[in-house]
């Protein structure tokens, strides 16, 4: 593990010396790599504040000098240690000059975090943060005021752990390394004791599917967030016992399970319940522990709504097994994703924001956010222009198989008439088709005919 100091000090500062060689000893001591920078001999320029780094260069300051450079080595460190001359209950001069410049490490979008706005993260992993300040005499105010603005920053830049301290005495420099101890072994644990996701692929589809692209983006964000993460067919587990015990091991070593299904007649396909089944069954064992389930469904239809009743048994097979039911994500017209990344598709950034904030959600141990599912059941396509192109589009296929002149064939006609029915009618649209039975009441074209799963 890596660790970066930045130094805000001025030159001449003896209690600043002293506490950075007790830091980088204490750090070493426990075998971490150390990299100290001395921000007073480094060229850096101010923020100008124009947000280039958000719209203009995405992610990079425009200003080519050490600064850009001290913001890379900051999001690829596993703990940045800031040691700074508490100022106005602040920090230096200096050392303000390099916080202004890491804006490119978050979004320019917004989220709530403990009910105030902030800017989305822009990586799926920060560094811890420890936070030295300086007084040259104890002053409550300005350690209170330091503090809390240490706490303040980390919503900014969406450290996973942080503590603040201010050393104003040779006394308190000497106990600083106990404490700084207990929040490196805090630090150790958190990034030995990673979290385990699971990904289950539910469409029974060789090759790539929509329900494949859709989880592989989401599991993708959990991963760069630091989560350990799984990807297994549920198609391909069914084949064996072997296969299905694996599946079920990986299960149990898995804080967070996220099953990503296509609509299959208003629910899940048949393997997708199966494997439940198997899992509810396997629950019995006694091997309950807490664990998270959360559910993507794509349907072909442009209604997201058309995927609630499958997300509400996925939220009932939660309930039963005694899984915490994290929230489910559905999506209208899946066609339109085909297999290929969110990412790789024009007019999709609705579906990315929603599994970008799933999961962000989900790594912090919280239910999938409205926000979320609202984004991702955005219409994609007007109902007049679904109804054109899909038309088409099976048209297309049908002439592919040499098969335009029997698409409206009757192949049961006769066995329907043979068991009492009456003559097939034909709709006043001339497109729908159905057998009425004798004394049955024909339903109307509005009624409708089919349910269209």
């Amino acid at each position: 593990m890596n660790a970066l100091i930045l130094d805000g000090s001025e030159a001449g500062d003896a209690m600043a010396l002293t506490v950075q060689e007790a830091v980088v000893n204490e750090l070493k001591t426990r075998g971490w790599d150390v990299d100290a920078l001395t921000l007073r001999d480094l060229d850096i320029a101010a923020c100008p504040g124009g947000f280039g780094c958000w719209v203009k260069t995405p992610g990079l300051c425009g200003i080519q000098d050490a600064g850009r450079d001290v913001t890379g080595r900051i999001i690829r460190s596993d703990l940045v240690v800031l040691l700074t001359p508490v100022t106005f209950g602040g920090y230096s001069s200096a050392m303000k000059k390099v916080l202004d410049r890491t804006l490119p490490l978050v979004l320019p979008f917004f989220t709530k975090i403990n009910g105030e706005m902030n800017h989305r993260p822009r990586y799926g992993r920060y560094p811890s943060l420890f936070a030295i300040g300086l007084l040259p005499r104890a002053d409550e105010e300005s350690e209170r005021l330091f503090k809390s603005l240490v706490g303040r920053n980390v919503r900014i830049w969406h450290n996973p752990l942080h503590a603040a301290v201010v050393v104003s005495n040779r006394q308190e420099a000497d106990s600083l390394r106990t404490e700084f101890g207990k929040f490196l072994t805090i630090v150790r644990a958190g990034n030995d004791a990673s979290k385990k996701a699971l990904l289950l692929i539910g469409s029974p589809k060789r090759g790539k599917s929509t329900s494949e692209a859709l989880g592989a983006y989401l599991i993708g964000r959990m991963r760069e967030r630091g989560f350990e993460t799984k990807t297994m067919s549920i198609a391909e587990a069914l084949k064996s016992e072997n296969d299905m015990d694996e599946l079920l091991k990986v299960f149990d070593r898995s804080d967070i399970t996220i099953l990503s299904f296509p609509l299959y007649m208003d629910s899940l396909p048949y393997p997708s319940i199966k494997a439940l089944e198997r899992i509810a069954e396997h629950r019995k064992t006694g091997l309950q522990g807490k664990k998270m389930f959360a559910a993507l469904c794509n349907c072909g239809f442009p209604e997201a709504g058309q995927t609630e009743s499958a997300l509400a048994l996925c939220r009932q097979f939660a309930r039963e097994t005694g899984l915490e039911w994290a929230g489910g994500l559905g999506l209208g017209f899946g066609k339109a994703i085909d297999g290929r990344s969110p990412g790789e598709i024009r007019g999709t950034r609705h579906i990315m924001q929603s599994l970008d904030l799933a999961a962000e959600a989900l790594c912090g141990g919280k239910p999938i956010p409205q926000e979320a599912v609202a984004s991702m059941s955005k219409r994609q396509v007007p109902g007049w222009l679904y109804v054109l192109f899909g038309g088409l589009f099976w048209k297309k296929q049908a002439r592919a198989h040499n098969a335009t002149a029997s698409m409206g064939d009757r192949p049961y006609y006769e066995l329907c008439a043979g068991n009492g029915a009456a003559d097939c009618y034909e709709s006043d649209s001339g497109t729908e088709r159905a057998c009425a039975v004798i004394d049955a009441p024909i339903p109307s074209r509005k009624e409708g005919l089919n349910d269209g799963a």
